[in-house]
């Protein structure tokens, strides 16, 4: 069930999203520390109906924004496993990659993500953060797509992102 992995780091000491994404976008490594995990849960049976991260970096050229983000529907997502986007439905298993500046969604037409470990514990005195973690790795190629057939404009024009990787701690929790 994945990559083997070294020991697990040390359990969370803050409620702030703690963690990393790290990737190539084309050849260019990509790393952000500024990650937002948001678990939407039923508030009847507590299970996960939602699991969405976002990671965002500043571009250097004035402060837009540069963000991967990803979102599993709870049709879709069952726990640890890989993951293949699905280019049929929107939004049950869907993965960006925004760059900076007036432009383009890249959109995974094809790609996994593999989750390795995911746990959360709702227990905290604060009942809108849980501590927890999510960690895995992901590929994808993307391009914009026509809506709603999802088909690439013109696939030539596409990004390929690799070797990335997440690990966070920590998430906020919206209850439904």
């Amino acid at each position: 069930q994945g990559p083997a992995r070294g020991p697990s780091p040390p359990p969370c000491t803050s409620y702030f999203d703690v963690g990393t994404v790290t990737c190539k976008i084309g050849v260019e490594p990509w790393t952000s520390t500024d990650l937002n995990v948001i678990l939407i849960v039923d508030s009847d049976s507590m299970a996960v109906i939602q699991l969405g991260l976002s990671a965002s970096r500043p571009d250097g050229e004035g402060g837009s924004l540069d963000t991967i983000d990803f979102i599993f529907d709870n049709d879709d997502f069952t726990g640890p496993g890989t993951y293949s986007f699905n280019t049929s439905t929107e939004y049950i298993l869907a993965m960006n990659y925004i760059p900076p500046g007036p432009g383009s969604t890249f959109q995974a037409t094809s790609g996994t993500v593999t989750i390795t470990e995911f746990s959360f514990d709702l227990t905290d005195v604060n009942s809108d953060i849980a501590r927890g973690r999510l960690a895995g790795t992901f590929s994808f190629f993307g391009c914009t797509t026509y809506y709603p057939s999802r088909v690439c404009e013109s696939p030539d024009t596409g990004v390929t992102v690799t070797e990335g990787t997440f690990e966070v701690c920590n998430f906020d929790v919206i209850y439904y």
